[in-house]
């Protein structure tokens, strides 16, 4: 996670700040002069594209992971062995009530109220589903858990889903209030937990396959991530300009972005063993050729 992140970071993140900036500002640089510029960091404001100062992107999400890993890290090493064990146990019988594991939506709430979110995102939030992740996904009887409330957790998402959606259009909460503000807080950790327990317990159903397809999107999926939103910004910047209707210049930001990420991926990240190390990839091995391979046999054989 950290080559990757400091790699996204130090070379792709700035591609982004420098369209914002040409995106929102009258003066045009060139990018080598714009670049020193990125890396004066503000504290105050680390996710503010318009000036093109520093931020981590959307690359946050693995900063933030590697951060709590390591925070957790003497959790995990406790909690190893019988003294695991013991406490996954009570975990287990706690939670195996009917609608007991929602009630682990509460700590993250919590969280959210009495926690900085530098940046707008919560560190103490996203710990604490980490460490869920941990425990409840250590024993496969927790499976029986996610089953016995994945419906009721499917009901109440599209419930919370559509209460929030009514409130906003209705504007029967005022948006600067307190009450808004704790709403927002226990529809966003409860609506997490729910979506936690529906992809769960119906993707170990309907998604439990594999496919050619499928292999390829795994090992995909990360240099995915980080490559996409680059890319995003850059073909964005030049489709917005088009003397077209806003549906167009959606799919076609969608597609292109969509291709041009591909193409990057499988021709460049995919195909290089320096690239896949600075994306977070093992080392592709070379391919013995059919004669060293039948040789090599015959030798062991022989």
């Amino acid at each position: 996670m950290l080559i990757p992140c400091i790699f996204g970071i130090v070379v792709l993140i700035p591609i982004q700040g420098y369209f914002s900036r040409m995106y929102y500002s009258d003066i045009l640089i060139s990018y080598f002069d714009y670049l020193p510029l990125f890396f004066h960091i503000n504290m105050n404001d680390l996710s503010n594209y318009r000036t093109g100062n520093f931020t981590p992107g959307h690359l946050w999400f693995i900063l933030y992971l590697f951060v709590l890993s390591l925070i957790a890290l003497p959790l995990f090493s406790y909690l190893k062995g019988d003294k695991r064990q013991q406490f996954i146990d009570s975990m287990t019988n706690f939670l195996y009530r009917r609608w007991m594991i929602f009630l682990l939506a509460i700590p993250p709430v919590i969280a959210l109220f009495f926690s900085p979110s530098p940046g707008g995102k919560n560190p103490a939030y996203y710990l604490i589903f980490l460490i869920y992740g941990y425990i409840l996904l250590h024993d496969k009887r927790y499976n029986s858990i996610v089953d016995k409330n994945k419906f009721v957790a499917l009901i109440l998402m599209f419930i919370l889903f559509g209460a929030n959606l009514a409130i906003s259009f209705l504007e029967i909460i005022p948006p600067s209030s307190l009450a808004n503000e704790l709403m927002h807080g226990l529809s966003y950790s409860f609506g997490t937990m729910f979506c936690l327990v529906v992809f769960l317990g119906y993707g170990r159903i309907f998604l439990n396959i594999t496919n050619r397809c499928l292999r390829y999107a795994s090992s995909a999926s990360y240099p995915f991530y980080i490559l996409h939103q680059p890319i995003i910004v850059i073909v964005g910047f030049h489709v917005v300009k088009w003397d077209v209707g806003l549906p167009i210049k959606f799919f076609a930001i969608n597609i292109f972005s969509f291709a041009a990420t591909l193409i990057v991926y499988d021709l460049i990240v995919k195909r290089n063993n320096v690239a896949r190390f600075l994306f977070g990839m093992k080392p592709q091995l070379k391919k013995k050729s059919k004669t060293a391979q039948s040789f090599i046999s015959e030798d062991q054989t022989g």
